[in-house]
């Protein structure tokens, strides 16, 4: 079939197909109305409360929890683990634009998936924390590593920091990359690489996770690893392993003015900067801001058919809270980021959390185009 009869049918498919229609083949427990949308458990990840939510106008889907979205196209490509060409011809078979004789494929392949069990994914999580507390345990002090070599390069001079900071900071000589290619395949090793750990932990101090920045042989600046599939595509350098949700690596103690921000290196320069004021950091600005509201935004303005995400948080999944001693929050916004309407979603999001705690909130800046560690090095050169 030539490039342009598969772009017409993929339009055909999208016109005529509804996502529900097929996402109740894969959803366990099926699907519920609720307004304009259809919500369940998702069908891409362990869901125990119904975060997958089908857009019946935009003929869309997306999970708040594991951020999956896409058309009905793509649904389909990422349950039954199609090439784009199979998924669309099954589902033009659905629909009758293609006639074919017997049943239509989509209904012979595998049924909504069995609902993980409480103790079951309760036996997961701790699994996932072991082996993120065996990490962490394994490390050694930052001290004289290639974790002091990796800050100097950032002009953050450890030997300046707040007394006790460091202790935070652990090195490992050699930590695995893991790489899933694709969703639901297995992951591939991609290496071994030296990396800096940070411990991450819960508002009782226990470690639940650990971030991995991992580093080049040298130590002068964070590894380069690339996507087989695409080399000149680089692959996150950054990783969080077991269950960091809601906890924090801890650049000081409970203060009553404290900073809070979403990289190990924008945390450290605040605190050259204004040693004074504690910085804890939450690994990602999801993680800051919380869940939100079951959904969507406003639309994108850049990208048609996409949403933003909602700034209404979801105060049953708050993420990392500040601690209880904390009366004025100070959150490093950046400005920076590839998607910033989105990134200007979620600052307004943890904003609004922080704000229901009784906190003062607040948001200090980065220049357009640069982050607060940029800042620092631009003024050490």
């Amino acid at each position: 079939m030539s490039f342009n009869r598969d772009n017409d049918l993929k339009q055909q498919v999208k016109d005529r197909v509804k996502l529900e229609d097929v996402a109740v083949l894969r959803v366990h427990g099926g699907l519920k109305r609720a307004g304009k949308y259809y919500k369940g458990l998702c069908p891409f990840h362990a869901d125990r409360n119904p975060s997958f939510f089908i857009n019946t106008q935009s003929n869309r889907y997306r999970c708040y929890s594991c951020e999956a979205n896409g058309d009905v196209i793509q649904f389909l490509m990422e349950t039954d683990r199609l090439t784009f060409k199979e998924a669309l011809h099954q589902l033009a078979e659905m629909c009758g634009i293609i006639q074919t004789p017997g049943r239509p494929a989509i209904l012979k392949n595998k049924r909504p998936p069995r609902l993980i069990t409480e103790d079951e994914q309760n036996a997961v999580d701790l699994r996932e924390i072991e082996k993120a507390q065996n990490l962490y345990k394994s490390s050694i002090p930052a001290q004289g590593t290639l974790v002091e070599t990796y800050l100097k390069g950032r002009a953050i001079d450890p030997a300046l920091l707040p007394a006790g900071v460091l202790r935070q900071l652990r090195f490992l000589p050699e930590v695995p990359y893991w790489h899933t290619w694709r969703k639901n395949s297995k992951p591939v090793l991609i290496g071994k690489y030296p990396a800096m750990i940070a411990p991450m932990q819960d508002k009782e101090s226990a470690i639940r996770g650990v971030h991995i920045t991992y580093l080049k042989p040298d130590g002068t600046g964070k590894a380069i690893i690339r996507d087989k599939d695409n080399p000149k595509k680089k692959l996150p350098a950054k990783k969080m392993k077991g269950r960091p949700w809601g906890c924090a690596i801890r650049l000081g103690p409970p203060a009553p003015v404290m900073v809070f921000s979403e990289g190990i290196e924008n945390g450290l320069s605040s605190l050259l900067v204004k040693p004074e004021w504690p910085v804890w950091v939450g690994g990602s600005l999801g993680n800051l801001a919380g869940a939100g509201q079951n959904k969507s935004g406003k639309p994108h303005p850049l990208r048609p058919g996409r949403f933003v995400p909602t700034v209404y948080p979801a105060f049953a999944r708050p993420g990392m809270v500040p601690p209880s001693q904390c009366k004025i929050a100070v959150l490093l916004a950046e400005n920076d980021a590839g998607d910033q309407y989105a990134v200007n979603a979620l600052i307004e999001r943890t904003l609004r959390r922080w704000d229901s705690l009784n906190l003062q909130p607040r948001a200090a800046w980065s220049p357009e185009g640069k982050d607060f560690n940029d800042i620092l090095q631009e003024a050490t050169q």
